[in-house]
């Protein structure tokens, strides 16, 4: 208790003095209590918090009653939120996390699993390389300013792997054209305006897809219905029953699909592996971050307080994404995969913290999501961007598992070295009037941005890499399912959208869920 009043302390003197902007999200996780202790400590904890942000709570959602870890999704007249958990298991130790709408303030005391203790099998590129190895065929759709600038390249460079062209559907803008016309260009491919056309090139058999998210639905089941395998862009698609469209096309057609997520990479693949060998007993709760640190934040209107809206239409524009749907689904699969458990339950927030882009769209730039898995497990998730001067690197990403033998942190940052040196520390590069965000790398290149040079991470690039796409590759060698599937996927939609029920409506949404 002492730690946290100072930590709490310490807080309120670093906020006082502007340092970080005006405080909009916290997150805390306190383990080691007496289980009779675990519900006063929340309260003050709640109300430590409600110092910061100046009011008290009008919302708190409790998960995990009657257990020894308790977690409380809270959220303030201002807007401002919190996810507070507080665990009897494990050694006395506090972690904290708190947004400001320029900066962040990070205590980071749980303890983190070094990944060099756990004997993971080496990444490679070339997992598959007998003699009767199949050469993929790999059709491109999208274009620059679309993840297919890093997919497209990881396909290339892959031995099992040739691309045939970039395509797309005849009808879309002339701008989104001419962007899928520079990538074909950048890749010597030719560009075929015409999707069927394209899927009736001879040697195709992987679809790699990444239109707007909006389109995604019914071209991922137009390429699946052409028996073509599907590697597909997160998330999955908009709506459920574009979700649905594809999942019945690929089950009807028997291709293999897999959606991008971050769980083929090291830290990911050492918190599951910690999980199979029961390091921290039986789980009791898993928290996930993903946060990304980019985009020129602390622009906000004052005052501006978000009210969520079920059913949004559109979560992709130039200048900004909807960021709980397109990078939360990152913490989700985590969770997803590491438990094995579907959630029953979901309460969520979502926040208009640091961007006035996505004020002026209608869409946020932050949220929060507390989750009842089968089996009483709790989990907790966050999804959003934070501004370039947030984090040391690209942004918190980590998952804290709480068992019945204690807690552990895996963080894709923590095997680093720390620089201090006379050089320049790393500062905002220039607004790209197309990518404000700083969200893909042709735009980013065009202004020179710097990259952030205070933290180097430790270890061969190979392993730092996610190995996603290699995986998928490995599924089809091997005839084998991939672990986020299609169908996990669609499970990961519906989660998030009832989570944007569960804010627009300020309250707890049950699973299965029908918007």
């Amino acid at each position: 208790m002492s730690d946290l009043f100072q930590t709490f302390q310490t807080l309120e003197d670093s906020v006082s003095a502007g340092r970080i902007g005006p405080p909009k999200f916290l997150r805390c996780i306190s383990s080691g209590l007496e289980t009779s202790q675990i519900h006063s400590v929340l309260c003050q904890t709640i109300d430590d918090t409600s110092k910061l942000f100046g009011s008290a709570p009008t919302l708190a959602h409790l998960v995990g009653e009657g257990t020894e870890h308790l977690t409380a999704l809270a959220k303030w007249p201002g807007g401002q939120s919190a996810l507070i958990s507080i665990s009897a298991t494990g050694d006395p130790d506090l972690d904290i996390m708190v947004l400001g709408s320029k900066g962040a303030l990070y205590r980071e005391g749980l303890r983190t699993k070094d990944i060099q203790d756990l004997e993971l099998p080496r990444p490679s590129t070339t997992p598959y390389t007998g003699a009767d190895s199949p050469v993929y065929g790999v059709l491109l759709i999208g274009g620059r300013r679309t993840h297919l600038e890093g997919y497209a390249l990881q396909f290339r460079d892959d031995p099992r792997c040739r691309l045939i062209a970039v395509a797309d559907e005849s009808d879309v803008a002339e701008t989104r054209a001419n962007l899928n016309r520079l990538l074909a260009n950048d890749l010597g491919l030719p560009y075929i305006p015409a999707l069927q056309e394209a899927l009736a090139l001879d040697g195709i058999d992987i679809v790699c897809i990444c239109p707007e998210v909006e389109r995604r639905g019914h071209i991922a089941a137009q390429c699946a219905k052409a028996g073509k395998h599907l590697y597909l862009d997160k998330p999955l698609a908009a709506t459920l029953d574009d979700a649905q469209a594809i999942l019945e096309a690929v089950e009807s057609s028997g291709v293999t699909a897999q959606m991008f997520t971050n769980i083929h990479s090291p830290w990911a693949q050492a918190a599951k592996q910690a999980v199979d060998q029961g390091m921290v007993g039986d789980l009791i709760a898993v928290h996930a971050d993903c946060l990304f640190a980019k985009g020129p934040a602390g622009t906000v209107p004052e005052g501006f307080v978000r009210q969520e809206s079920e059913g949004l239409q559109r979560y992709t524009f130039v200048e900004a994404k909807s960021e709980l749907f397109d990078i939360g689904v990152y913490s989700l699969a985590l969770v997803h995969w590491l438990t094995g458990r579907q959630a029953i339950q979901v309460s969520g927030i979502t926040g208009n913290y640091f961007f006035k882009e996505h004020v002026a769209c209608g869409i946020e730039d932050f949220g929060a999501l507390a989750l009842t898995l089968e089996g009483g497990i709790t989990a907790t998730v966050t999804g959003g961007r934070i501004g370039w001067m947030s984090h040391p690197a690209k942004g918190p990403q980590r998952a804290v598992l709480v068992g019945t033998n204690g807690t552990l942190v895996f963080d894709a940052n923590q095997r680093r070295l720390e620089v201090s040196a006379s050089e320049p520390s790393f500062t905002s590069p220039p607004i790209h009037p197309l990518d404000p965000m700083g969200m893909w790398g042709s735009t980013q290149q065009e202004i020179h941005a710097p990259a952030k040079n205070r933290w180097l991470s430790i270890g061969d690039p190979l392993e730092r890499n996610n190995n996603d796409i290699s995986v998928f590759l490995d599924c089809l060698d091997n005839r084998v399912e991939p672990e986020i599937t299609a169908a996990v996927a669609a499970t990961l939609l519906e989660v998030t959208l009832a989570g944007y029920a569960s804010a627009s409506y300020e309250k707890m949404i049950s699973l299965p869920f029908t918007p």
